[in-house]
């Protein structure tokens, strides 16, 4: 198919013709390789590329063969925390000199180079051993990943107990930070409001305290004659807190002043049976009412979220605002307002409800605002300055 003269004959096909060039090509493109001795081979950002070709080109007049192969995958950068995305590179050439000005190319650019044999079969010899290294390493990072999924299912079980947990040391370190220390007699002093049917069980309380901890310093309580106006205290029980907490709502009574809680107690349900008018629903809560109540003890309510959220204000504790159609949740803690934010997610799902996350904002009031990103059904919420 081809003459003595290396010239193809004129009735060959044109794909033979070019397939033998093409072959002749690549055994050039070999033969070029194998004469260049030195080889230098890294990574360098995918953005550089075409100004790292064209330098080498020019500072190399030609004298050297380089190939690109961008990494799909990107990686993080240290510094700046972002993911970018990079380019390996080998390069073929000969000569010392060229091998000096290539390192200050390579050092302009901020590339990384890696060590590459210069021995075709050497570089066959630890690409394999790398193979190996990264296996091993894929198997290290999947068994710790999956004993991490151990790990973290076993505490998803008790999360709630280790949060209430929490809850309370923070509040103890609380109570103790607002007492004053007697630095020489090691005391910790506190002063307080109590009702007077409360004194004796205080004292045991602190008696009792002070048994369990160990300690051999006896509590001391001593009543302070003060002008101040004493605050207001309602004692309740299960049946008259929800309608203390109704007065509540509109305004407390001065210190002395009769409780209206009494006097509510019997005109709200008259006075509430009155709007209604409708013996039927009446009927209905009043059976709903006497169920809940006979089986008080059986029902499993779930009160570990019950100190949980929201932010005193005046004294009372606010965990969430109601509006005509959207609830505010207030929270003093990011994780205290993700685990209501969860738990009102849980809910509305119980009842066929999805909540809006186009319309739900989160806001920060404080002196130090940061970045947070909470999740709704995977979608996250729009974090603002001011919501009206």
């Amino acid at each position: 198919m081809v003459g003595k003269t290396g010239v193809p004959s004129k009735n060959v096909p044109r794909s033979i013709i070019f397939f033998h060039h093409k072959f002749q090509f690549n055994l050039l493109i070999r033969a070029l390789v194998t004469s260049l001795k030195r080889v230098k081979a890294g990574v360098i950002l995918q953005d550089k590329i075409a100004a790292f070709q064209q330098m080498l080109w020019r500072v190399c007049r030609g004298n050297i063969y380089f190939q690109f192969k961008p990494i799909e995958t990107p990686t993080e950068d240290p510094v700046l925390n972002i993911p970018v995305y990079n380019s390996v590179f080998i390069l073929f050439f000969q000569g010392d000199a060229l091998n000096a000005k290539i390192k200050k190319i390579c050092a302009g650019f901020k590339a990384t180079i890696y060590y590459c044999p210069e021995d075709m079969a050497e570089r066959e010899r630890l690409r394999e051993y790398l193979m190996v290294r990264m296996e091993d390493a894929q198997l290290v990072l999947n068994r710790t990943s999956e004993q991490n999924h151990r790990i973290l299912l076993a505490c998803a079980r008790n999360l709630k107990m280790y949060f209430l947990k929490v809850l309370k040391m923070k509040s103890v370190y609380f109570t103790l930070n607002m007492c004053n220390v007697d630095v020489k007699s090691s005391y910790l002093i506190a002063q307080c409001w109590m009702p007077i049917s409360s004194v004796s069980s205080v004292n045991k309380a602190l008696i009792t305290g002070t048994e369990k901890s160990g300690s051999t310093l006896p509590p001391v309580m001593s009543k302070i004659n003060t002008t101040d106006i004493p605050p207001t205290y309602n004692p309740t029980n299960k049946f008259t807190k929800v309608f203390q907490d109704l007065i509540d709502a509109y305004g407390y009574s001065s210190y002395g002043e009769i409780n209206p809680v009494v006097f509510t107690t019997v005109t709200f349900p008259f006075l509430f049976a009155v709007m209604f008018g409708d013996v039927g629903h009446g009927i209905l809560l009043t059976c709903a009412g006497l169920m809940i109540w006979i089986n008080e003890k059986r029902i499993n309510w779930d009160k570990t979220g019950e100190d949980m959220g929201g932010v005193i204000v005046g004294g009372r504790r606010i965990k969430c605002i109601r509006f005509a159609d959207d609830v505010a949740l207030l929270a003093e803690e990011e994780m205290i307002l993700r685990d209501m934010l969860l738990e009102l997610n849980d809910n509305c799902e119980q009842y066929g409800m999805k909540i809006n996350v186009n319309k739900t904002k989160t806001m920060i009031i404080g002196r130090k605002v940061k970045k947070v990103k909470f999740l709704i059904l995977n979608e996250a919420t729009e974090q603002v300055d001011s919501f009206k």
